[in-house]
């Protein structure tokens, strides 16, 4: 079986010329070629996702959810609270930002319990409690939850001193032993990271 899709392998490589050998400095050419393409790409990428995020601004005359938002914007002082200007706005609001990025605590104070996402995602996982998560993990279709268990294990400043840490295991310790996990076979780290 390994000769033959030796075989196979070294017949395609063969046919194709794009797989053909080639010596360094075409390489260097080719990975000089391709950065230009990338940051060709990441700018209009960019200027892409500006264009879609301007159209689904909210017009002057706009009434209904995206008028709330426009009349909050308007205002000079008497604003309504973020959690009641997203709750009145929910669906006008997660239009114009389908992403946001939140402390479990800003979660909990911030949004009405009834605004949910098609995906949670936790990062520094290992430094998250599990009962601070729980109030972000059920506005999601799908969870990701990202972390090393060598980083510090989840504190806060207002526990008691002599409460042990190891007593609250953190959303990272507990998706390990539920859910099935996906490991980086590489990770960059910057010199600052690295330090």
């Amino acid at each position: 079986e390994r000769a033959l899709l030796r075989g196979w392998a070294d017949a395609v490589i063969q046919d194709d010329p794009g797989l053909q050998p080639v010596s360094a400095e075409d390489r260097t050419h080719l990975v000089d070629v391709y950065r230009l393409l990338d940051r060709e790409l990441s700018g209009a990428a960019l200027a892409d996702i500006v264009y879609a995020v301007e159209a689904r601004r909210p017009s002057a005359s706009a009434s209904g959810e995206p008028g709330v938002i426009r009349r909050e914007g308007n205002k000079q002082s008497g604003h309504l609270p973020v959690q009641e200007l997203l709750a009145q706005a929910r669906h006008a609001a997660q239009g114009l930002k389908p992403c946001l990025l939140m402390s479990p605590l800003a979660v909990s104070r911030y949004l009405p319990p009834e605004m949910e996402f098609d995906t949670v995602i936790f990062d520094e996982a290992s430094q998250v409690t599990t009962a601070d998560a729980i109030n972000c993990i059920y506005r999601g279709d799908a969870l990701v939850v990202v972390g090393d268990e060598r980083q510090l294990p989840p504190t806060s400043f207002y526990d008691r001193v002599e409460d042990d840490v190891t007593d609250f295991p953190s959303i990272l310790e507990l998706a390990r032993e539920t859910f099935p996990t996906l490991h980086l076979g590489w990770h960059h780290r910057s010199r600052h990271e690295a330090l």
